[in-house]
């Protein structure tokens, strides 16, 4: 599980029982939007999340990834579309078919996978 919240968010109680957790904290802004006071995902962020996803997909057997942020529809859509196409997978369950996925972290997740 990827779990994804913003920097004034409080870290989601998650159930017991999942293989891997990874915990990012970035809010969802692209860089030049909003107050000024977010924390956008950094490349650190993207290189940690293109690591992780990485390391599941030389799995030698299936596995299921879930990615979740707080509101479910920018940050996570993001992630999760760019992991569908990097790992060239379907992405299931994404909010809207991915039309509000932030682009700022889609696009860094691309520059640092290339």
């Amino acid at each position: 599980m990827l779990s994804i919240h913003g920097v004034d968010e409080r870290s989601p109680r998650l159930a017991r029982g999942w293989g891997d957790v990874l915990s990012m904290q970035f809010d969802d802004v692209v860089p030049g939007e909003g107050f000024g006071c977010e924390e956008p995902m950094t490349r650190d962020d993207a290189r940690r999340i293109s690591a992780w996803i990485g390391h599941w997909a030389q799995a030698r057997q299936p596995v299921k990834l879930l990615i979740h942020c707080n509101a479910g529809v920018s940050r996570s859509a993001a992630v999760a579309l760019w992991a569908s196409h990097a790992l060239r997978r379907p992405a299931q369950g994404v909010e809207g078919d991915g039309r509000d996925a932030n682009p700022h972290v889609r696009s860094l997740l691309s520059q640092v996978a290339a």
